[in-house]
């Protein structure tokens, strides 16, 4: 038996195992509460497939699946297998509180899985947490209302789920600091819960149930510097999900490696995953020092470090010498009026350029991300980005733009308070629009697509490689309709391609034309097919796992979507160096263990089918 049990669902980052569960799970370990972890977005992004193969693919991560139930109810179909044999292993381990980390990407799938899982095995109480249903994002009324769902974790977590956990088990009463939960049909509200206020008390996070040989990045773990934020920056949320901010030790980052490089010695890639890699200069230099001195042989990144004067050669050269091989910067914008303007106050005054050179100069790859239609954003500001690209771009390696532009998400200062940066939010977060119309969606679109044109021409290299957005003319269409402007959006609905075409889409058409569509039969929406369902045992032992293995076995390792051509043939010639056929075989036995775990689950649906066992 466990007494909790923590899931990653999909749609989040294939890269390494999600750091949120792991340091929940050693904190909860320590008040005596057993827990096990399922990353069970990383076993369907394994299992893939053509039909799927993309779908984890950066440049969709934002609006590919994200708001389509209808897609996502046809991935939770495709995968039923899958989602099925999870339904069975958590129910087998009688958990009493089950927990998912909800994201904007994530949130849709996880309901959908708490949905079911809650049809075959009502025991276990359910609890949402993550930024998708923060505090900010004022929901937790919404949700509660769902009878999946028992409780909604507002904050950071750790003291929370301690102590609801002591609440589903009698062993504490009344409101839990962070929590929103349901008791005898009644909603209790927690207030704000106290934040941990020295990270260094943290246990190190429990990767024990990560098989890190299934992700992008084989091999690889995350860790952290920092909760919260320095800067200020007017469209993030980060400020309202950890208002208070905090720092580690650069003495307990670095022991957390050294734990982690012992306990998982495959283990030689550490990505910090936090809102600000770099906020403690100090503690920074400790950790590198103590790096250099113990040489562990773990290579290491700052996936979200902020523009500062003390990044320049000194600097740079220790963190190389420790291991530090990439720094990716939020950069935004080089204009100094908007970045003061938009709230990074840490960067006022630095020299941007010598930053950057000197850091590539050092021998680390710089990324940087850059935004289009900032509030108070000019034609002649952006002209200033791409002017500044161009004349700089020996100092960076990478220069990646925002595939949302500029996007105003609850819990930021311009989504809480729009008139004091001149916005308007009345057609939506992504869709917002200046009070005076110089700044709207389909102007900051325009920017996007000339600075990908020329970051194609100059060769920039970037995480997306896309000219467009992949489902451009589906967001013009919604800006259009939320625009009152029925005839553009009739044009772009002629544009979207065919696969894009949700019914939600046409229905929206159908709203506005005077041609109306055929829209497809109702089909039964996630909630009348479980009803329909078998119990649990026949739904396992029909749902089977082969299609999934079938369609990876047909799949070219030389042929998959979206590669480019000069890529494929590097990859030919360099697989045939290291030995293809050693990579063949790999790819072989894993199909062949995948194969027997079917066969596994069915021959135990069998066995509680024939002893009439509940699973």
């Amino acid at each position: 038996m466990t007494d909790v049990v923590l899931m990653q669902l999909p749609f989040w980052g294939p890269g390494c195992p999600p750091l949120c569960p792991a340091l929940l799970k050693s904190y909860i370990n320590q008040h005596g509460i057993s827990c096990r972890i399922f990353d069970i977005n990383i076993h369907a992004y394994f299992l893939r497939g053509d039909k799927y193969y993309d779908a984890w693919d950066l440049k969709n991560g934002y609006y590919f699946f994200q708001g389509s139930p209808e897609k996502m109810l046809a991935f939770y179909e495709h995968n039923q297998a899958l989602f099925l044999s999870y339904i069975g292993q958590i129910a087998e381990l009688k958990p009493k509180v089950v927990g998912c980390t909800c994201h904007n990407t994530s949130i849709v799938l996880s309901k959908m899985f708490l949905k079911e899982y809650r049809h075959y095995f009502p025991g276990a109480r359910h609890i949402l947490g993550g930024p998708e249903v923060a505090r900010f994002m004022h929901n937790s009324d919404d949700l509660l209302k769902e009878d999946y769902i028992d409780a909604v974790c507002l904050d950071e977590g750790e003291k929370s789920l301690v102590q609801y956990y002591q609440v589903v088990t009698g062993q504490k009463n009344g409101s839990v600091p962070g929590v929103n939960y349901k008791t005898d049909g009644k909603i209790v509200k927690g207030g704000a819960t106290d934040p941990i206020r020295n990270l260094d008390d943290l246990p190190f996070p429990d990767f024990d149930d990560f098989d890190l040989e299934y992700y992008y990045k084989p091999n690889s773990m995350p860790s952290y510097s920092s909760r919260g934020c320095i800067n200020k920056c007017v469209y993030c949320s980060g400020r309202a999900f950890m208002k208070r901010f905090r720092t580690r030790s650069g003495k307990r980052m670095y022991e957390e490696i050294a734990h982690l490089k012992k306990k998982y010695p495959e283990v030689d890639y550490i990505r910090l995953s936090d809102n600000v890699s770099n906020a403690n200069i100090k503690e920074l230099e400790i950790f590198c020092d103590l790096m250099i001195a113990s040489n562990l042989g773990v290579r290491w990144t700052l996936d979200n470090a902020v523009i500062r004067k003390e990044m320049r050669t000194p600097l740079y050269k220790k963190l190389k010498k420790a291991g530090c091989f990439l720094v990716a910067y939020g950069l935004e914008t080089p204009s100094p009026q908007l970045l003061e303007k938009i709230g990074k106050h840490f960067s006022k005054g630095v020299d941007i350029v010598k930053v950057l050179k000197e850091g590539k100069k050092a021998g680390i790859y710089i990324s940087t991300n850059v935004m289009f239609g900032l509030p108070g954003e000019t034609a002649a500001d952006f002209q200033n980005l791409i002017d500044f690209a161009v004349k700089n771009k020996r100092a960076f390696n990478a220069m990646n733009p925002s595939l949302t532009f500029c996007e105003f998400y609850p819990g930021s200062m311009g989504y809480e308070n729009p008139e004091k940066y001149g916005i308007d939010m009345h057609k939506g977060i992504l869709f917002w629009e200046s009070l005076d119309k110089t700044n709207t969606y389909p102007i900051r679109m325009e920017r996007f697509e000339k600075f990908c044109k020329i970051s194609k021409k100059h060769k920039f290299d970037n995480l997306f490689h896309v000219e467009e957005l992949p489902n451009k003319y589906a967001l013009l269409f919604e800006y259009h309709v939320a625009s009152d402007e029925p005839e553009k959006a009739k044009e772009m609905f002629r544009k979207i391609p065919t696969e894009q075409l949700t019914t939600e889409i046409k229905r929206t058409y159908n709203t506005i034309a005077d041609e109306k569509i055929d829209l497809p039969e109702a089909s039964a929406d996630h909630e009348s097919k479980m009803k329909a369902r078998l119990p649990f045992s026949d739904a396992l032992i029909r749902a089977s796992l082969v299609k999934q293995i079938e369609e990876l076995e047909k799949m070219d390792v030389f042929d998959v979507p979206g590669q480019r051509k000069w890529k494929t043939r590097v990859r030919s010639i360099m697989h045939r160096i290291i030995g293809y056929d050693r990579i063949s075989a790999k790819i072989n036995s894993t199909l062949a263990l995948m194969k027997i775990m079917d066969a596994k689950l069915q021959l135990r649906s069998v066995s509680h089918l024939e002893t009439g066992e509940k699973s």
